[in-house]
């Protein structure tokens, strides 16, 4: 019923184990066989053998392996088990929420990138970085701080801001378009949607089944490409700068002058007690701008500061007069014009400030009355805004800094040019207040263009092909501003608006972090070197936990000296060059890779035989068996009320495996097992004979549909819940009986080769005949005969060729095995309890069986297997001669 998922599940097996001989030519030796004509020689056995060098799930362990044998695991599985035994449906919830995005993911498959995108390797970089950074007084570091900012209510409020700029392509501008009553002043307004032709906010939908270009390009996309071509730019007020100053200073009315050419400058300036300015106004003079992506960071977080450079105006704003005015912000913004244009500035006004309508190319630009101030002030200090497309112009200010500026050739190449209007979509749904908790983290932490560095990583691979070279060109230089590698990750983009449509994933982060950072670890800080007893503990919330978890995994730094299961310590990235550190997770993402490759591989060589969507399949099913979620937000639960029961005795058990391999936890090199002497387990299991052969069967049931599906009923039979007589209940008792009888290897030898002889293949003469069957081919073949139906051409059935055709011994064989009653035993245990009652070494004894009593019953049962008298032998020469018909044998 398509749900073949342990089938599917050993036939991707057989292909992630390794590349196989092609035939009998690997060997094993083992010791003399004493019933072997020659007992004194080794056994070689020669076979099919897997080699688990080339094997990915080896590799997957070694990468377990390697995390296991890290300190840092410890306290990862103490934190799991407490969540799930004391918040279940918390995690319940998460993992909802992640089947619910696999779902959705595999909705869109058009989302992709090329195989040999550097998209992971460089988004894993940055990552890294972000690990690194951590207060070096014990304190927490980036990583805890984003955590924890999703304990902020507004930062749940980011999903609907984020799904709004994903999914829609609104182009937005400042408010300079004429009304039916004439020109408006709505500069310091609501942005204007030119898309729509009104103020509403972003709800133009992106049209998917257009190119990625131009105004069919997402919000999300554009602002990337925003803080791509302004990351590490700097900008200045142009040399030969002049300010428009307006004073209204009663009852002197209203003065206006030009700074620094007009001569009231200097009287200004000694009204002050500062320098006369230099006239003309050296470039950089006024006002300068280190890198455009931290302004934009710090106003978004209500930090930024405008860099007045001109000790007078400096002076002339600090002073006394400012405050008839309202003070330093009210005038910087009156003389601008420009809400937000203060010592502080804001989002509004910054965006106003770059993408204000200035001349350029000999256009006027913006020309409303009612915004002339603005135009007047900002043409006379700064020239279009460039890009860092543009040409390199540094430049050395007067204090020694070294700026890079930029001179374009074109207009096209400014901000305004290139990225028009892509700035003020952060102006809505409260996003600069909304994200302020995330931005602090990396902010506090002095770090705070690795925030930006996310976005750049993303713009990068975001475009496709169909984005012109002018604007995105892969044959350029890797250095070169205008390269990106058109990967297309913007195919991800309806699966990302999917996603944050409809699913509460900041939500439920909000609700279980502060459930996580309530949880408390004990973490041990010294152990004794000689009894590993630890003698020194501290606390840890579960957030330094996870965080911790993280840096192990991905921060080179704390991995130095790691290498691969073949030794080499560098990490291959996709485009062929290497990381000079490999990490945990590069070792987990290779391992998955490899599996890929491996199944590519086999396709190639079996073109009718892909086995990966069969084992994706399975791969699924077995999630949705055991992780299947029921309920939604709050009321989430796990569908399979064995998990959270289960969960907790199996972490403890992996503590347990792990702390009795590795009693000193000081450190990864201190436990040598889990990373070195598991994999090799694991390797001379699947490189030996035994798994060969088991493997050979399974694929060999797997080929044959009807087998396959009788083995499969005959198993839902045994294990089914509705199974008749407690079928299941009885297996699982019988399986547990089974699984502590082969612990015991020595008892197990001499049954092993009495098995073998039971279940052996036939022995053939040289003309091919059957000289000598095992017990269990001629028990099936009679089975057979016994219970064939017999049927003509027509298929109808011919009850007088049929051995029992009334199925009298099916009859008895089901009366045998069924209990007689609700508390009562079948007869089959009846009769064996008698036997063993009349049998053992003194009849009229109640007590338990004991070795005396097994040896005479052993005997009993030998005795009447071969006696020729009174045993077996003599029922089969009764049947014999009685089934003689004139001294032949009858059919």
């Amino acid at each position: 019923h398509g749900h073949e998922t342990l089938m599917n599940a050993l036939g991707g097996a057989y292909v992630l184990l390794g590349t196989r001989d092609g035939g009998a030519t690997s060997t094993r030796q083992y010791p003399p066989d004493p019933e072997s004509d020659d007992p004194t020689h080794p056994v070689t056995l020669s076979y099919d053998a897997f080699h688990p060098e080339k094997s990915p799930i080896e590799d997957l362990v070694y990468a377990l392996g390697v995390m296991m044998a890290d300190p840092e695991m410890d306290d990862l599985l103490q934190l799991g088990r407490q969540l799930m035994v004391q918040h279940p449906h918390e995690l319940a919830r998460l993992v909802g929420i992640g089947l619910t995005i696999k779902a959705i993911a595999d909705a869109h498959p058009e989302a992709h990138i090329p195989a040999a995108s550097t998209l992971w390797d460089e988004l894993l970089d940055v990552l890294a970085k972000i690990a690194h950074v951590k207060d070096s007084k014990g304190g927490g570091g980036i990583l805890e701080d984003l955590i924890l900012s999703f304990t902020q209510a507004t930062t749940v409020d980011l999903q609907k801001t984020f799904a709004a700029f994903v999914s829609n392509r609104d182009q937005l501008d400042y408010n300079h378009h004429s009304t039916t009553s004439g020109l408006s002043n709505e500069l310091n307004g609501a942005a204007w949607n030119v898309t729509s032709g009104d103020t509403q906010p972003l709800h133009v939908p992106v049209d998917r089944t257009q190119p990625d270009v131009g105004a069919n390009q997402s919000s999300l996309q554009r602002f990337m490409q925003l803080l791509h071509d302004a990351s590490g730019l700097d900008v200045c007020t142009k040399a030969g700068a002049v300010a428009h100053v307006t004073f209204n200073v009663p009852p002197l009315g209203t003065v206006t002058f030009d700074y620094p050419t007009n001569s009231l400058s200097g009287v200004a300036c000694a009204f002050v007690g500062a320098p006369a300015p230099p006239n003309p106004m050296p470039q950089c003079g006024v006002l300068r701008i280190q890198n455009v992506d931290a302004l934009l960071l710090d106003v978004a977080l209500d930090r930024a500061t405008f860099d007045i450079r001109d000790p007078c105006l400096k002076a002339l704003m600090n002073s006394p007069v400012t405050n008839i005015v309202g003070g330093v912000d009210q005038f910087l913004q009156t003389q601008s014009g420009i809400a937000g244009f203060d010592t502080h500035p804001t989002v509004p006004g910054v965006a106003r400030l770059v993408y204000f309508d200035t001349a350029h190319d000999g256009l006027a630009g913006d020309q409303n009355p009612n915004t002339m101030t603005t135009q007047t002030f900002l043409s006379g200090l700064l020239d279009p805004v460039p890009t860092t497309v543009c040409d390199p112009a540094p430049f050395t200010d007067s204090d020694g800094t070294v700026l890079n500026l930029r001179t374009c050739g074109t207009f096209a190449d400014s901000i305004r040019g290139r990225d028009p209007g892509f700035l003020f979509p952060i102006e809505q749904f409260n996003f600069v207040q909304d994200v302020q908790p995330m931005a602090a983290a990396f902010d506090d932490h002095g770090a705070p263009l690795l925030f930006v560095d996310l976005f750049d990583t993303l713009h990068l691979h975001w475009a496709d092909a169909q984005v012109p070279t002018a604007e995105c060109d892969p044959s350029l230089p890797h250095d070169d501003a205008r390269w990106c590698s058109q990967d297309g990750a913007v195919t991800y983009e309806p699966l990302l608006s999917d996603v944050l449509a409809n699913t509460d994933l900041f939500q439920a982060l909000h609700d279980i972090v502060p459930v996580i950072q309530a949880t408390t670890i004990p973490h041990c800080d010294r152990q004794d070197p000689a009894t590993h007893a630890c003698t020194q503990t501290s606390t840890r919330n579960g957030v330094q936990v996870l965080a911790d978890a993280v840096r192990v995994m991905v921060d080179p730094a704390l991995n130095q000296g790691l290498t691969d299961r073949n030794g080499v310590q560098t990490a291959p990235r996709n485009d062929g060059t290497t990381n000079p550190q490999v990490t945990p997770i590069y070792l987990f993402i290779d391992a998955l890779k490899g599996i890929d490759a491996a199944f590519g591989a086999w396709a190639q060589a079996h073109p009718n035989d892909d086995r990966q969507p069969a084992w994706r399949a399975a791969r699924s099913q077995l999630v949705d068996e055991f992780f299947s979620v029921s309920g939604a937000g709050a009321q989430s639960s796990w569908a399979n009320a064995a998990i959270p029961a289960i969960a907790p005795a199996l972490l403890d058990a992996v503590q347990a495996q792990i702390l009795a391999q590795c009693p000193d936890r000081s450190s990864r090199a201190a436990c040598p097992y889990f990373p070195q002497q598991m994999p090799q387990n694991l390797a001379d299991v699947v490189g030996g004979p035994t798994l060969a052969a088991v493997m050979d069967l399974v694929d060999a049931i797997r080929a044959d549909a009807g087998a396959r599906g009788q083995l499969e009923q005959l198993l839902q039979y045994l294990l089914g819940p509705s199974a008749s007589a407690d079928a299941r209940a009885a297996t699982m008792a019988a399986s547990v009986d089974v699984l502590q009888i082969l612990s015991d290897d020595t008892n197990l030898s001499p049954f092993y080769h009495a098995a073998a002889d039971v279940l052996g293949a036939p022995v053939l003469d040289p003309q091919g005949n059957v000289q000598r069957r095992g017990l269990a081919d001629a028990a099936i073949e009679v089975l057979a005969h016994v219970f064939a139906r017999a049927q003509d051409a027509q298929g109808h059935e011919l009850c007088a060729s049929e051995v029992d055709p009334n199925r009298a011994i099916a009859s008895v064989l089901s009366s045998f095995v069924t209990p007689l009653g609700p508390t009562q035993s079948p007869p089959i245990e009846v009769l064996m309890d008698v036997a063993a009652d009349v049998n053992r070494a003194h009849p009229g004894d109640a007590a338990k069986l004991d070795g005396d009593d097994y040896a005479n019953i052993a005997n009993e049962i030998s005795e009447f297997c071969l006696d020729p008298s009174r045993g077996l032998e003599q029922v089969y020469t009764v049947v014999r001669q009685a089934t003689m018909k004139d001294g032949v044998l009858a059919e």
